[in-house]
This record gives structure tokens, sequence and C-alpha cells, in this order.
């Protein structure tokens, strides 16, 4: 395994039902217009943790989180200290350094977008917003 410790936690809860904000690497679901269209997004949380100094994280693509996630573990191959844990790796790493690493992944104009950038994950058809009552209904 490259990361045998590393916990990562999905949610599409704003409220953080998922704890997606202290995992090593989270995600929380969420949305953004692009253009006349509604983009799937997460935003990716690194080096989460229960303590005063919080989570770090940038927003990206729901279609583009496999190569965000690809590309974070392997900077922690080529960047951990020894035995260092990813999740010690993520919680020392600086936001500036993690922004750089997926700023081409969360830049999205109308020009620049791919169809397949407003269809969600596991899905085929282009993504709607539906609206429902309840706390998390997302």
């Amino acid at each position: 395994m490259v990361a045998p410790d590393l916990k990562i936690k999905i949610s599409g809860c704003p409220n953080g039902c998922g704890l997606h904000h202290i995992a090593g690497v989270g995600f929380q679901g969420g949305l953004r217009k692009v253009g006349t269209k509604t983009v799937p997004q997460y935003f990716v949380m690194v080096g989460g943790a229960v303590n005063d100094d919080g989570a770090t994280f940038g927003r990206t693509p729901a279609r583009r989180i496999p190569v965000a996630l690809e590309r974070l573990i392997a900077l922690y191959r080529a960047e951990h200290a020894g035995d260092e844990t990813a999740t010690a790796f993520f919680a020392r790493l600086e936001l500036p350094r993690v922004k750089k690493l997926l700023a081409d992944l969360e830049t999205m104009t109308p020009e620049s977008a791919r169809p397949e950038d407003f269809v969600d994950l596991a899905e085929t058809d282009e993504f709607r917003p539906q609206t429902r009552d309840g706390e998390c209904a997302s």
C-alpha cells in the first residue's frame, strides 16, 4: 500500500457530517456555476485534524478529483520524510503548496470546461441540482 494510514473522507453535507474536514484528505461536495451550467465539485481538504489549526482546502470539479488524489499521493510518495505517515505529511503540508499542485484542476471558465466536467461522478447525464427540504438536503 502506498499510504496505509491515510484516512480519506467524503461527504456532500455542508455541516461536516462525513468528517471530511478532519481527514488526512477530505472532500466536501458542492456545486458552482460556470457560465449558465452547474458543475458538481468538491472542496479538497488536506491535513485536517481536531486542533486549533483547522483544515486547509481548495475546490476541484468532481470529475477531476481522481487526478487530484493521484497528485497528492504522488507528492507524499516523493517527499515524505523517512517513515513519516501520510497523515503527518499532509498535516505539515502548507496550503500554498497544495493550491499550486491542484490549481490547474480548479480553474474553469465556460471556454475551458470539458463536457464531462458537467457530469457528476458515477453518472452519465449532465448534473442538475435538486433542492429538497431538510438540513442536509443536497
